[in-house]
């Protein structure tokens, strides 16, 4: 497998000349679709489809749409975590009628829980001791939201971590690629885990999870550790955006400022959350079983070598 950076000449190249290619966002409409190409899309976006996307989003500009849109008519199949994903993201958003695949790659390793080797190689990478619990801040990213708005107060949230869990903890901020530039000075107490290149691999380690409407809140919700939603736009984004269902349904607590984070931190009732969860995973048919990835390389072996064999007892929807 070759890997390339979006829009680079090896990109472009290979695009043009690769048998099988696979992404997670989208490849670029300007680029011309080679004839019997087998485009994959894994699709980086949440298992349940929480925000409006495309079609559905009521800010989008209409020429990005049809840009959008070109590129997503050309995937030869998908990858949707949830029947509630298949349905709001695949097939609406993305107006994709190909086959899909159950499941994502991505989350094998949080559903197995395969990769312990990870706490070590993480937190040497972050620079935190194996004992200390990792908090970690996840951001998606909105347009017209300034710096300032991420107001949260991590000597809050850590002392509030603390008087709840127990232990010492270290926070850390990992903002979206297209604001990290703009971000990247921060506290110099904070680790700003941003550039590393990895989520899932944050996601396996960390202890606790602030985010806002990221899709990451699907992937985490299979560890069932907490996860807290810190929403100081939430009215903005509503109209602006808005959800596919409203965002107090989801199963996670939502805080619209640091009084209210403080209080669902302290008042955290991890049992009552795993309940939640898992209502959460069945209420949105959760296709996630921790075998896409291997079923996914039994479709491109399939497909390069012409043996229909490997790819058989693969569910498609």
């Amino acid at each position: 497998m070759i890997i390339c950076k979006t829009r680079s000449l090896k990109h472009y190249y290979y695009k043009l000349t690769s048998k099988v290619a696979v992404c997670n966002g989208t490849w670029g409409s300007e680029i011309p679709e080679r004839k019997g190409q087998y485009d994959i899309n894994t699709w980086h976006g949440g298992g349940r489809g929480y925000k409006r996307l495309y079609v559905q989003a009521k800010d989008m500009n209409p020429v990005k749409l049809e840009w959008y849109m070109l590129d997503a008519s050309r995937y030869s199949l998908m990858l949707a975590s949830s029947e509630t994903s298949l349905k709001n993201t695949v097939r609406i958003s993305l107006g994709h009628t190909g086959p899909a695949l159950g499941g994502t790659a991505r989350n094998d390793i949080l559903i197995n829980h395969s990769r312990d080797d990870l706490y070590g190689t993480v937190k040497k990478c972050l620079g935190t001791k194996a004992e200390e619990k990792l908090v970690l801040y996840a951001l998606t990213f909105r347009e017209g939201r300034e710096a300032d708005d991420y107001n949260i107060d991590f000597d809050r949230v850590v002392k509030a971590l603390g008087n709840r869990f127990g232990g010492k903890w270290v926070p850390a901020v990992r903002f979206h690629y297209y604001i990290a530039k703009q971000m990247a000075k921060t506290n110099p107490r904070i680790i700003n885990a941003s550039d590393y290149p990895d989520m899932q691999e944050l996601l396996y380690v960390a202890n606790y999870i602030i985010t806002d409407y990221s899709s990451l809140i699907w992937d985490y919700s299979f560890t069932y550790r907490p996860c807290l939603l810190y929403c100081t736009d939430l009215e903005y984004y509503e109209n602006k955006r808005d959800f596919n269902k409203p965002i107090r349904t989801w199963g996670f607590p939502v805080c619209e400022n640091n009084d209210e984070l403080e209080n669902a931190i302290l008042n955290f009732d991890e049992e009552d959350f795993k309940k939640k969860m898992n209502r959460h995973h069945a209420e949105n048919c959760s296709f996630e079983e921790g075998h896409a990835a291997k079923d996914v390389c039994r479709i491109i072996d399939s497909i390069c070598y012409g043996d229909g064999s490997k790819s058989e007892g693969i569910t498609y929807h």
